[in-house]
């Protein structure tokens, strides 16, 4: 994370610990919130496995393109 952010300026601190903040809760939400999220799925879908399988694969690509946004940066 910390090789995406931009270089302090002269006379700056590094801010370094503060600007991981936002990213690293970026991280850590999803993992909160997905298996709660699955139980809903599974439950709104009669224990659809194959549901839960579409639903998954369509954030990771999501995710994924939102990536490449980011190392199109470096």
């Amino acid at each position: 994370m910390s090789r995406v952010l931009p270089k302090p300026k002269e006379g700056e601190e590094d801010a370094t610990g503060k600007d991981t903040g936002i990213p690293t809760t970026a991280v850590n939400v999803p993992q909160i919130l997905s298996p709660v999220m699955a139980a809903t799925l599974l439950s709104v879908t009669d224990n659809s496995y194959t549901a839960l399988f579409i639903v998954s694969g369509a954030f990771v690509l999501v995710g994924w393109f939102l990536v490449l946004q980011i190392m199109s940066v470096r």
